[in-house]
This record gives structure tokens, sequence and C-alpha cells, in this order.
């Protein structure tokens, strides 16, 4: 995995500062783009390969408190559907892998509020 370390921020995109946007582009996109470069070349010349990407339901869907991250992982999206695109015909796989919310430490906000549990059983049954 080589963008699943970073907590979303949460609030206004409006509120964003560029130090904060910047961390999270590096992290979630950038770090996909060098574990490209470090790895397709190798799976271009073998002529087999897959490379898997590690994104977020909220690239697919948006949301209100954490766009910001959502806005990064649908470029994690893009990305792999551009490496898919450019690399079919040379035997390379690329596919996005995109879960909900996972009950860790780094989400505790999230689950410990029981109206953000009820939202997000809504949304995802």
């Amino acid at each position: 995995m080589a963008n699943a370390a970073i907590h979303p921020w949460i609030g206004s995109a409006l509120d964003l500062q560029d130090e904060t946007f910047n961390k999270f582009m590096e992290v979630n996109v950038q770090s996909n783009i060098w574990l490209a470069q470090m790895t397709v070349p190798g799976m271009i010349e073998r002529g087999f390969g897959r490379f898997i990407s590690v994104a977020s339901v909220v690239g697919l869907f948006g949301d209100a408190v954490t766009g910001t991250y959502g806005l990064t992982k649908a470029a994690d999206m893009q990305l792999v559907r551009n490496l898919a695109m450019e690399f079919a015909a040379k035997g390379v796989t690329a596919n996005c892998i995109a879960p909900g919310t996972f009950k860790t430490e780094m989400a505790r906000s999230q689950w410990e509020d029981e109206a953000m549990v009820e939202w997000y059983r809504g949304r995802n049954p």
C-alpha cells in the first residue's frame, strides 16, 4: 500500500490551507505516482503485472466534511484508470480498491458519533 497513512482533514473546502492540501496530494497522489514509476517498468519488462491502489468511496461519491480527502482519492482513481489504459497492451493491469470507513483509532471521531454511524449505515447498508 502506498497511500494508507493519512487521516482525512475535516472541514469546508473554503477553509483549506495550501499546506494541508499539498500534504494530502503528496501522501495520497504523488506516492502512487512514485510507486508506479518504481514498479510498472519492471512489469512491462516481464510482460505481466498488477498495479493495485487503495482509494476510498469518498472519491466516488464526495462528502461535505472530508471532501478534500475525497478529491485526492478521486485523483488516485483517475491515475489508475490512466495506467490501465496506457499499459494494458503490455500485460499490466491497474485496479483501485475503494473501501468505506474502517473502525480504527484514526477514525474514532467518526465511529463514536452515533449520528455519523447512522449516516454511514444509511449510505452503506
